[in-house]
């Protein structure tokens, strides 16, 4: 910045200054000059976001998207040097765009992809195009077919949140919920960032780059890191927010941790979006400043014991609303998208109000996943609903004129190579960092183990070997399988609850179906879906922005290391306000605790976002205990609950428990082979596992377990002596195949008719009368 637009600058930032409260007037002339300045301009430009404006005509789809074909659920969207448009959707695959033909081409599994969800797309420098999906890694597409880079070739996790290219050296990078995975272009390599590469999660929800190829994370629960190209991305800075909201409509730092988007303006400024407004920087995340919405305050007072909002406020345009869920930016013009309502466009370049609007009032709930913008493709927007939702366009012009120059066609790119399984000296530095764990769980302790997106409804026999409980499957009962009165899970609703409002509720929403999504009920043969909820459905009890009363499940266990995991599934995903479910999940040691105490911290905790796959959130716990799992609502939809299911944790002694309601059948891990010697690096990798067995009773261990385990079986699977140890990987790592599928079901279909012989009133239970 020269000497004039920085004295433009402070005139303009002294304005607003005068507007400002004391305070934060005070510690901006506490600030160095250059600080001073990167604060009031992110002041300046936020300041033209604009307040909510009449409703304006729906805006129209693009390029002829036929939404009730193509989908009303697209999720991400990317653009090529060749002029295509590549749309990712919720189960109609991914979708380009000729804008040469002016046609559309979709593609799904039957193609190549992964599965039919894909919920990030971008291209890459030669024209390869990446799609992430639910539970099956990444796709990528050359121009004439597609390959798919599950765990055990390509990135770490199956489960594709964000994927972003590097301007500087066009390397990709992907999200997961096993931290961040790198392909090289130049190397034709891959390598991977975890909490063990110093990453404050392994759950990564979305990516963002400068132009110098500078890196800024975004965690899902756990703040944003930012890492320099300089350096390889040696040295991670970890930014947080607050656990609970800040108490004012702007302010320093960012506005909370939970994060759901990032954008790098033309100007540098980093913007970051998450469910309480915007966080800001322009001197590359030094200093932070936030701006919330015009919902802010009712957010405050929906808080539980509420603190009174601040009065003392800046004369400043808010945004429309809290939760932001997307950002762009074309020709000076920068896009912020909401969850409930629409979007809205201000000027860059003085942050005045270029143009604004809702959606319409009769669909007052579409929302913004994902927008799209450049210089030579018009300004696109993918909105999510049931009505109104498909690809929609901010430039009419531009969305039926073809652009003037288009790539020329090259030679079709090669596949990137699968990942290499690790060597020596990788493992001797996996093997280093698991000996320099030292604290070992302690009765009462635990840690969140991370995802399993994969499994599904499949859970007999992978999890709850020493207890189950599903929800709702009994209505109004819940159907428990035990094999101990030492173990429990009781389910309760939180203290914030509405005067004339009850729960939690039981409530069965199919019988029976096919949906593999859903949990399987051995005491019926069938699928049911059902849950626990903790009553928010009544949006007069409760209205979005109050807090609660969230769903508290009180989980006893007995003496021993184990694994607890809670199954989500979001079934009506698509359907009214059920598609805004998005959850923070804490664990609590027993007692009383200040659940909504900024000064208490929980545990451990996780976020629970885009579960229309099914989810198992997996925490580590040690007994003798008894511990509170708090289910947050965070101003989203009907908390609900599937299941909870727990088991001895990796590494942990113990005989094979039966199964619940499989009479004589078994279905259980297969067995390891006997110890042998075997070459490298597959003696490695089963010296490693045993480090990873003892290593979970480690408070740390967080950071490495399911990183460190793909890794193992990658260099197993590297050498045919070793392949006895793969089954007994890939159930523990719940890596499954079609194989596997095929064996599951057709084993409880023989357990069912073992059982329901000796059952009979199993066949018709009273539930389903």
């Amino acid at each position: 910045m020269n000497t004039d637009e920085t004295q433009i600058a402070e005139n303009s930032a002294s304005r607003i200054c005068e507007n400002l409260p004391s305070a934060v007037s005070a510690s901006l002339r506490l600030c160095s000059s250059v600080a001073k300045t990167s604060l009031l301009l992110i002041l300046s430009a936020l300041s033209g976001f604009a307040e909510p404006a009449p409703p304006v005509a729906q805006l129209p789809a693009a390029f002829g998207w036929d939404a009730e074909k193509q989908s009303h659920f697209p999720t991400s969207l990317a653009a090529s040097p060749r002029g295509e448009i590549w749309v990712g959707t919720e189960d109609k695959g991914v979708w380009r765009y000729s804008r040469l033909q002016k046609t559309w081409t979709g593609f799904t599994s039957a193609d190549g992809l992964g599965d039919d969800t894909v919920y990030a797309v971008a291209v890459d420098q030669l024209g390869r195009v990446w799609a992430g999906h639910l539970n099956h890694g990444v796709s990528v597409f050359n121009r004439e077919g597609w390959k798919n880079y599950t765990s055990i070739d390509g990135p770490l996790g199956d489960r594709v949140f964000a994927i972003a290219t590097c301007p500087a050296d066009g390397d990709v990078w992907i999200a997961t919920e096993c931290g961040l995975a790198r392909y090289s272009l130049k190397k034709d390599e891959w390598d991977y960032f975890t909490q063990a590469a110093g990453l404050p999660s392994n759950q990564v929800q979305t990516i963002a780059f400068d132009p110098e190829g500078n890196i800024i994370v975004g965690t899902q629960c756990d703040g944003i890191a930012i890492a320099r190209k300089s350096d390889e991305y040696r040295d991670w800075r970890v930014v947080r927010g607050p656990r609970r909201p800040p108490n004012a409509s702007y302010g320093e730092g960012l506005p909370s941790s939970l994060i759901n988007s990032l954008f790098v303006e033309a100007d540098r400024s980093i913007d970051v979006a998450t469910p309480w407004g915007i966080g800001s920087t322009n001197d590359r995340g030094q200093s932070w400043f936030h701006i919330r919405g015009a919902d802010w305050e009712a957010n405050t007072r929906g808080l539980f014991n509420a603190p009174e909002p601040s009065e003392e406020q800046a004369e400043i345009k808010l945004m429309l609303e809290d939760w932001i869920t997307a950002m762009g930016e074309k020709k000076g013009r920068v896009f912020a998208g909401t969850r409930r309502h629409g979007l809205e466009i201000r000027n860059a370049e003085n942050g005045e109000p270029a143009g604004y609007g809702e959606w319409p009032s009769e669909v007052p709930c579409d929302w913004v996943r994902a927008i799209l913008s450049g210089p030579e493709i018009p300004a696109l927007v993918a909105v999510y609903d049931e009505k109104t939702g498909g690809l929609k366009s901010l430039d009419a012009a531009d969305a039926v004129n073809p652009v003037e120059k288009i790539e020329t066609e090259k030679s079709t790119p090669p596949f990137p190579s699968t990942a290499k399984a690790p060597d020596a000296k990788s493992f001797q530095a996996m093997s280093g960092y698991l000996d320099k764990m030292k604290r070992v769980l302690k009765a009462g302790d635990g840690y969140f183990v991370g995802d399993d997106w994969r499994t599904q409804g499949d859970w007999t026999g992978r999890y709850g070997r020493s207890y189950a409980k599903l929800f709702g499957v009994m209505s109004p009962n819940d159907r428990e399988f035990s094999d101990s009165e030492k173990y429990g899970a009781e389910v309760s609703v939180g203290p914030h609850r509405a005067a004339d409002a009850a729960g939690p509720y039981r409530y069965i929403e199919k019988p029976a179906t096919d949906n593999p999504r859903v949990l399987y009920n051995p005491a019926t043969g069938k699928r049911c879906e059902a849950e626990v909820n903790d009553g928010s459905w009544n949006t007069k009890a409760y209205p979005p922005e109050w807090e609660g009363p969230d769903l508290m499940v009180k989980v006893t266990v007995p003496e021993g290391p184990h694994r607890v995991s809670l199954y989500f599934h979001n079934d009506d995903a698509h359907t009214k306000q059920n598609k805004f479910r998005d959850y923070e999940v804490e664990l609590w040691p027993k007692g009383e605790q200040p659940f909504y105490d900024e000064a208490a911290a929980p545990i451990a905790h996780a976020r629970v976002t885009d579960f229309a796959g099914g989810v198992y959130k997996q925490f580590a716990v040690m007994g003798p205990a008894e511990f509170q799992i708090r289910v947050a609502r965070t101003r989203s939809f009907c908390t609900k609950l599937q299941g909870i299911f727990i088991d001895p944790l990796n590494g942990s002694p113990g005989e094979r428990r039966d199964l619940p309601d499989m009479g004589e059948v078994r279905y259980e891990s297969p067995d390891l082979p006997d110890a042998a010697k075997l070459p490298e690096p597959a003696q490695s990798a089963v010296k490693l596992w045993g480090q990873l067995d003892a290593a979970s009773l480690r408070t740390a261990s967080a950071a490495t377990d399911q990183p460190f385990r793909i890794l193992s079986y990658r260099a197993a699977a590297s050498e045919p002596s070793a392949a006895g140890y793969l089954p007994n990987w890939r159930w523990n790592l719940r890596l499954w195949t079609a194989k596997d599928r095929e064996e599951f079901k057709t084993t409880m279909e023989r357990a069912w008719k073992d059982y329901s012989a000796t059952h009979p009133e199993a066949v018709n239970p009273e539930s389903e009368k």
